[in-house]
């Protein structure tokens, strides 16, 4: 089972562990600024999945609903 994972841990922890090339400063911060968002979006993919889909998640408070109304509580 996967867990959620911190976007902007993960996202730093991605720019931390890999070096970025280029012929200057500007050029390297760019780059790592780009990478630490493309990170971002990689972790927020990750955690949206980890979502249960709407119609599911409706479903299921339904029959919880459903289930504690036939107990007559």
């Amino acid at each position: 089972m996967s867990k959620p994972v911190d976007v902007k841990a993960f996202a730093l922890a991605v720019v931390s562990g890999n070096s970025v090339t280029g012929d200057s400063s500007e050029e390297k911060s760019e780059k790592a600024l780009d990478l630490y968002f493309k990170a971002m979006a990689v972790a927020e993919a990750h955690n949206k999945s980890l979502e249960p889909d709407p119609a599911e998640k409706k479903k299921r408070n339904e029959d919880t609903y459903n289930s504690i109304k036939n107990l007559g509580l």
